[in-house]
C-alpha cells in the first residue's frame, strides 16, 4: 500500500495494490471502507479500444501516485500499466484518463504526479523505452518528467517533455518548491540511485544540483547510501526521502 492523499478533514486515501483499489481510512478511528477501484485491461495491442494499456506486457494493475483535481476528482498513475486514471468525484470505478505510448517503461512507467497551481496541468515523471535494459547508451531508456494539460471537463491536454533523466534513470515520486520552478526528483534507479533538483531556467528545465555529486549506481561513494530512492516530500528547507531498497 501507499498514502496517496488526504483531505480536509485528515482522512488518507491509500492505494492499495491486491486488489488494485483506493481505500479511504479515517486515522483517528482506524475505520476505512474501498473509496475507488481499478481494472486490469487489456494492452491495446490486443485491442483493448480507448480503454487500454500500451505496455507491452500485460501487467497487473499497480496504483502508485495520486493528486486531487479542484472538483474532487483524483488522478492516479499505474505503474505496471502505464496509464493514469480518472476517478470520479466521490469515488467509484476509475476509468482511464491517459494512456500514451510515452509512458510505457516495460515494467515501470508513470509515477510521481502533482498538481500545478495553476489548476491547468498535471507534472508526471515516467521511466520510458525498456527501463530494466541497463544499457547506458541507449537514450530511448531515458526517464522524463512531463507536463499534461487538463482542459475543460478534465480532459487531457497538450503534453510537453520538461526535462529528460540520463539513460536508464527511473524518476519516481518528486515534490515542487513554493515558487513552482524547482522540481526535486527521487530518482529510483536501476542505475541513479540519488536525488536531483531540476530547474526552470531561461532557455528550458535542467538539473542544478543532485546527491550524490558523482558516480552511479548501487554501492556509489556518497554521502548517503542510497537503495533505490522513491520519494521526495518537503520538511521546512529540508527534504525527506524514501529508501525503498527495490533492487
Amino acid at each position: 500500500i501507499q498514502v496517496a492523499a488526504r483531505d480536509r478533514k485528515g482522512r488518507l486515501y491509500i492505494l492499495d495494490q491486491s486488489p488494485a483499489r483506493v481505500l479511504v481510512l479515517n486515522p483517528t478511528t482506524g475505520v476505512q471502507r474501498t473509496y475507488a477501484t481499478f481494472a486490469d485491461v487489456p494492452t491495446c495491442g490486443a485491442g483493448g479500444g480507448a480503454g487500454c494499456s500500451n505496455s507491452v506486457l500485460d501487467n497487473a494493475p499497480e496504483p502508485d501516485y495520486a493528486a486531487w483535481l479542484p472538483d474532487g476528482s483524483m488522478l492516479v498513475t499505474d505503474y505496471a500499466q502505464q496509464l493514469i486514471w480518472y476517478v470520479p468525484p466521490g469515488g467509484g470505478k476509475a476509468r482511464v484518463w491517459f494512456n500514451d505510448a510515452r509512458l510505457d517503461g516495460e515494467l515501470f512507467g508513470p509515477a510521481g504526479i502533482v498538481l500545478m497551481p495553476d489548476h491547468h496541468s498535471v507534472l508526471v515523471t515516467a521511466a520510458t523505452g525498456g527501463i530494466t535494459t541497463i544499457d547506458p547508451t541507449d537514450n530511448s531508456t531515458r526517464g522524463r518528467l512531463y507536463r499534461i494539460g487538463i482542459k475543460r471537463h478534465d480532459a487531457v491536454g497538450t503534453v510537453s517533455t520538461l526535462w529528460s533523466s540520463k539513460a536508464t534513470q527511473a524518476p519516481d515520486g518528486f515534490a515542487v518548491s513554493a515558487d513552482h520552478r524547482h522540481v526535486f526528483i527521487a530518482m529510483a534507479g536501476p542505475v541513479a540511485n540519488r536525488v536531483v533538483e531540476v530547474a526552470h531556467e531561461k532557455d528550458g528545465w535542467h538539473q542544478v544540483w543532485q546527491v550524490p555529486s558523482c558516480g552511479a549506481g548501487v554501492g556509489v561513494s556518497s554521502p548517503v547510501r542510497w537503495d533505490t530512492a522513491t520519494s521526495v516530500q518537503f520538511l521546512g528547507r529540508s527534504i525527506l526521502v524514501t529508501n525503498q531498497a527495490y533492487f
